[in-house]
């Protein structure tokens, strides 16, 4: 999903990429289970899509999985500034997960359901213009840095987990 081989810029719109390699991980890694399907673009509603659905079949158990990337992308041409999407992305895709489950109990309340919010993070800092050399301690600058998440939905509702953070590493 890298635009440059130092690892700075994001391709455009990565999130479809990021999306079918999480899908892969679980369908590879839950496939010990049987009856486990694990499905991508799955609608809660007539037009809201959660990026993964994970159903265990003989059972009533849900989980809701929502992506969101951090970071700066380049447009196809790599000619203009970035798309930046810094904490208040993630923050917004809380949110979004939150109504998601909201949606789903009540259009399927007999189904025991869990959120999970993942969050792929390759926020650099000094990253504008395109195409600008990043300094290492600048390209590592978020690797320790936890996302401020206001509210922190985990602690006041039992079916949202507590937001997964997935740092994506600069060469």
């Amino acid at each position: 999903c890298w635009f440059d081989e130092k690892r700075i810029y994001l391709k455009n719109k990565p999130e479809a990429t990021m999306r079918r390699s999480l899908a892969q991980y679980l369908r590879s890694t839950l496939r010990a289970h049987e009856l486990v399907e694990v499905r991508e673009e799955q609608n809660v509603d007539e037009s809201h899509p959660v990026d993964i659905k994970v159903t265990w079949s003989l059972t009533n158990r849900l989980a809701l999985i929502e992506i969101k990337w951090l970071g700066d992308s380049a447009n196809v041409e790599g000619t203009a500034a970035p798309t930046t999407y810094r904490d208040a992305r993630a923050n917004e895709g809380a949110a979004q997960l939150a109504d998601y489950l909201d949606e789903n109990m009540i259009r399927a309340p007999e189904h025991l359901t869990r959120g999970y919010l993942v969050v792929f993070d390759a926020r650099r800092r000094g990253v504008t213009p395109f195409g600008c050399d990043v300094a290492p301690e600048d390209a590592r600058y978020f690797e320790n840095r936890e996302i401020e998440f206001d509210p922190r939905l985990e602690e006041s509702r039992g079916d949202f987990h507590r937001p997964f953070r997935f740092y994506l590493e600069s060469a």
